[in-house]
Parts: C-alpha cells; sequence; structure tokens
C-alpha cells in the first residue's frame, strides 16, 4: 500500500512539473506577440490617431486670413494609462483639398510582467505609421474618407514596442454635417504581412484586427468650443506561432468623452477620457481589464 502511494506521488508530482513546464513555454511564446494585459493591442497609433480621427481639423477645409488654404497640421497626442503610455507626434500635408498626407512618429512606454523576465518597463521608438487620406464631399452635407495606411516595423519588437513586421489598413469614414452637428461613422481593416515575420526565433503570424467607431461632436460658433462623444473598439483575431493557432484574439469596445478648443486660429487643444467599457482576451491567465486612458494633444495648422 505505502509502495502504491509513493508511486502515485511521485507520477503526481512529475505530473506538475510537466504541467508547468507546458505552461511556462506556451506563456513564452504567446509573450512574443501578446502583452500579459491587452492595453498594447488595444491602442495601436494606427487605430487611436488614424482611424479613430473625426477630421474635424483637416487644414484643406480650412482658409487663411489671406484666403489661401492651410497646407499643414502639426502637433504632439499622448495617452496616458496605468501601465501604457503613448507619446504620438502627427504631421499632416495637405497636397490638395482632396488628398492629404499624414505620418505618424509614436513614442511609447509600457510596463510588463513576464514569466521570462519578471516585471519591466520598456520604452522607445514604436512603429511609424504613413496615412494617405483621399476626401470627397458631396452637397456640403456628406463627407467620405478613404484613408490608407501602411506601418513599418521601426520598434523593437522584443521589447514590446512594436510587431516586428509591416502591416497595411484601409479605413473609409463616412461623415454626416448638420449645422453645428458632425457625426462620424468608420469601419476599417488592418491586415499582417501573409509571410508573417521571424521573432525570438519563432515565426509569427499575426491576425487581422477590425475596427469600427460612431462619434458625434457639436461645435459653439461663438467661441469655436467643441464637445464629442465616441464609441470606438476593434477585433483582433488569433495569432500563430509556428503555424500553432494561439488563444490571443482580443475584442474591445470604448466611450469616449472629448473636449476640444481653439486657444489661437491655427492652434487647438483637445482633451479627452477613454473608458473601456468592453473587454475580451482570450489569452489564458491573462486580466482582461483595461485601465482608464487619457488623452491630450495640442495641434498648429501651417
Amino acid at each position: 500500500m505505502r509502495t502504491v502511494i509513493h508511486f502515485l506521488f511521485v507520477v503526481s508530482i512529475g505530473l506538475i512539473l510537466l504541467s508547468a513546464h507546458d505552461l511556462y513555454a506556451a506563456t513564452g511564446a504567446v509573450e512574443v506577440v501578446s502583452p500579459a494585459r491587452p492595453d498594447a493591442m488595444a491602442y495601436p497609433v494606427t487605430f487611436r490617431s488614424v482611424q479613430a480621427g473625426t477630421e474635424a481639423d483637416n487644414p484643406a477645409l480650412f482658409l487663411n486670413s489671406d484666403g489661401t488654404p492651410y497646407l499643414g497640421r502639426v502637433g504632439i497626442d499622448t495617452w496616458i494609462g496605468g501601465r501604457t503610455r503613448l507619446y504620438d507626434l502627427p504631421v499632416l500635408f495637405a497636397l490638395s483639398p482632396e488628398l492629404q498626407a499624414q505620418i505618424d512618429v509614436p513614442f511609447t512606454s509600457r510596463s510588463v510582467d513576464s514569466y521570462s523576465a519578471g516585471s519591466s518597463t520598456e520604452t522607445g521608438l514604436a512603429d511609424i505609421v504613413l496615412s494617405l487620406k483621399y476626401r470627397v464631399e458631396m452637397d456640403n452635407l456628406f463627407e467620405c474618407y478613404s484613408v490608407l495606411s501602411a506601418k513599418f516595423p521601426t520598434g523593437n519588437p522584443e521589447k514590446g514596442l512594436g510587431t516586428g513586421g509591416y502591416d497595411f489598413s484601409f479605413t473609409h469614414k463616412t461623415i454626416v454635417m448638420l449645422g453645428s452637428y458632425r457625426t462620424v461613422f468608420m469601419a476599417g481593416i488592418t491586415i499582417p504581412p501573409p509571410s508573417g515575420t521571424k521573432l525570438n526565433g519563432s515565426s509569427v503570424e499575426y491576425g487581422p484586427t477590425v475596427s469600427y467607431m460612431v462619434a458625434t461632436e457639436r461645435t459653439f460658433s461663438s467661441t469655436g468650443l467643441r464637445f464629442g462623444i465616441k464609441t470606438a473598439g476593434l477585433h483582433s483575431f488569433n495569432s500563430k506561432i509556428n503555424s500553432e493557432t494561439q488563444q490571443n484574439a482580443l475584442t474591445t469596445l470604448d466611450l469616449i468623452p472629448e473636449v476640444s478648443w481653439p486657444f489661437s486660429k491655427e492652434g487647438r487643444l483637445q482633451a479627452g477620457i477613454v473608458i473601456p467599457m468592453i473587454t475580451l482576451y482570450d489569452l489564458p491567465g491573462s486580466a482582461n481589464r483595461r485601465d482608464l486612458l487619457f488623452n491630450i494633444g495640442v495641434y498648429k495648422s501651417f
């Protein structure tokens, strides 16, 4: 009897160690494409600065005092949460009233909990995004924007500052203008490279991401003050590591109240709060929650 108990004890310990090893190995692999929390996946610069923008301050739509249109806009956007910080430097050029080009140079700081390296904070350049926007106006009531964006792997993926590969996003926005109200409907998709990429010796194939938003803004003509509310989110499909599907799909929906104030003829200050309403994250053992995210942006047209 004692021999049987001893045997069962040894087998149990072996199974526990084997399970722990498998969990450690699986977690280490998943960390290649997914942080311990979904914050970094939910706040990519493409989604926040390009896809979720309402185009209300497009410089090609406004005129200087001499009647000539503004040629562009520069600014800084900051998103600050509990463990994720994103600092974006967007520069937009109006090639014509219908065609604009935008480049986003983002810097990010992330706190990551890792089984292999413990808790650490990484800061540096993230993935740069280049976008082309084509605008069509219809009867001064509707605007449509078709946006093509390309993301370049300038961030270090091993530090969680980038994905390690190129991808392309297509975004469509339909804008309805009624008096002082402006309503934006957005749908977009991001396609990762079909060949995948190599990270930490593993072959990684990211899943595509779809994004969506409905936003309404009201501008007070006497002061230029603008209030808005957005509901915006995304769904990122499962990735693959070495051809094995990972359970790391992510679905989010946020409520975003915003206020914007023109501090000069060319300058505008914007502030908002990203309130996570829905977070569905399939990664085993992850904390399926996100922190509040505070946004402050300053822009100047030229």
